[in-house]
């Protein structure tokens, strides 16, 4: 196994980031059943109408699929610095 030549800075990479995401998400519907509920009706009601309530369980897999569009994405602030 070979790391890729900037992996001490992979956390400012976009899919590291979404996938973060995505996994913090999924820990919480899993361990704590009433905590996402929680956190729904938290949410302020333009926000809230933005995801239709029957997909919400699905937010993590969202991230989870951005996080490997993002990945092929070139970052230009990254990208200069890998480059110098």
């Amino acid at each position: 196994m070979k790391l890729i030549d900037d992996w001490k800075q992979a956390w400012k990479l976009w899919s590291v980031q979404l996938g973060t995401v995505g996994v913090a998400l999924q820990t919480a519907f899993l361990t704590w059943g009433e905590l996402p509920l929680t956190m729904w009706n938290m949410m302020p009601a333009p926000l809230k109408g933005l995801i239709p309530e029957q997909y919400a369980f699905l937010l993590p897999v969202v991230f989870f699929a951005a996080s490997g569009i993002a990945r092929l994405i070139k970052q230009p602030k990254l990208a200069k610095k890998h480059e110098d």
